[in-house]
């Protein structure tokens, strides 16, 4: 299934390789003169595909680059759609911080291919070469964040043949990206004729519950989350509990989760089968995690269990926003 799904279409990593995964320097994307941020799209077929799927990868643990793109928390404003993450933004390859209409212009031509602007040239030709392709976006973590913000700037250039073929932006451990007024505008424009933003968080995991819904930082979330308020089993909600993390309350049950998930992480192997085995590596992750809960919970490994294996209830209140075909 991987290597079909992966077949007729390769690697993409900006500032760093070329376009499907080469090492010609001529062929190389920039973002602040520095590689980072990494994407994949890939279609179900080589030809007459009727998916694309575009997947922004998430924050590498060494790459000191991609730490100070999450840690940058300073406002950028994107005039009537609101205000968004500046870190984020910059790893879409924004080109001026102080004017949204200077960094972001809607036929960029210089020489660096940013990831924004190559990632849509590239959706542009797909999308003429498979007719009615649908279109998915997807990301876990900062890729998560990338995956959020780039129909944002699709809407912001009214790429209208791009944005009426998405099908959905799925984003697991999603950090928030943007303020209230941002939320409305990106509700108002992908949740029209049914829900096409979908949000995962599994159990205490720390990072969509940074940076904080507060007075100060005035950052949120919208459109609601898929809640996995115990092991993979799932919960439709507005709001995920515990929303900025230091909540009291919730102290000794983050701990508490923390061994739980520790111990059925050792065990899941022999319980569900060898595709649930884990590997030493996630382990000791989950082990780190016993003294900061939250941060094993922001596992790739639980969010792709949690798709496989979920339950799935819809709460009485999130009813009426959920409109699926």
């Amino acid at each position: 299934m991987l290597k079909r799904l992966f077949g007729g279409y390769g690697q993409i990593t900006f500032n760093f390789a070329n376009l499907f995964g080469g090492a010609d320097p001529s062929q190389q994307l920039y973002f602040q003169k520095s590689s980072s941020t990494q994407a994949f799209i890939c279609c179900d077929a080589p030809k007459d595909a009727k998916l694309i799927i575009v997947a922004f990868r998430g924050t590498e643990p060494f790459n000191a680059q991609d730490w100070s793109t999450d840690v940058d928390l300073s406002w950028f404003s994107m005039g009537k759609m609101g205000r968004v993450h500046l870190g984020f933004m910059k790893a879409l390859g924004l080109q001026d911080d102080k004017d949204y209409v200077k960094g972001w212009p809607k036929n960029y031509t210089g020489d660096k291919k940013l990831a924004y602007y190559t990632i849509r040239e590239k959706l542009r030709t797909l999308l003429d070469q498979n007719k009615g392709a649908r279109i998915i976006v997807t990301g876990h973590s900062l890729g998560g964040a990338l995956a959020a913000l780039f129909p944002s700037l699709l809407i912001l250039h009214q790429e209208d043949t791009i944005l009426n073929s998405l099908f959905g932006v799925y984003t697991f451990g999603q950090p928030r990206v943007g303020d209230k007024d941002f939320g409305s505008i990106m509700k108002a424009n992908l949740n029209v004729t049914f829900k096409r933003y979908h949000r995962v968080v599994y159990r205490f995991d720390l990072v969509p519950r940074v940076p904080f819904d507060d007075p100060i930082s005035q950052f949120v979330h919208y459109g609601g989350c898929l809640y996995f308020s115990s092991w993979y089993k799932g919960e439709v909600m507005k709001k995920e509990p515990n929303q900025n993390y230091f909540n009291p309350l919730y102290l000794i049950p983050k701990y508490f989760n923390a061994w739980l998930d520790l111990f059925r992480g050792i065990f899941a192997g022999i319980k569900l089968g060898k595709d649930f085995q884990e590997s030493l590596v996630s382990i000791l992750f989950r082990m780190v995690g016993l003294f900061v809960p939250g941060l094993a919970s922001h596992s790739p490994r639980d969010t792709v269990n949690s798709a496989r294996l979920a339950k799935i209830t819809i709460t009485q209140d999130y009813e009426e926003e959920l409109e699926f075909v």
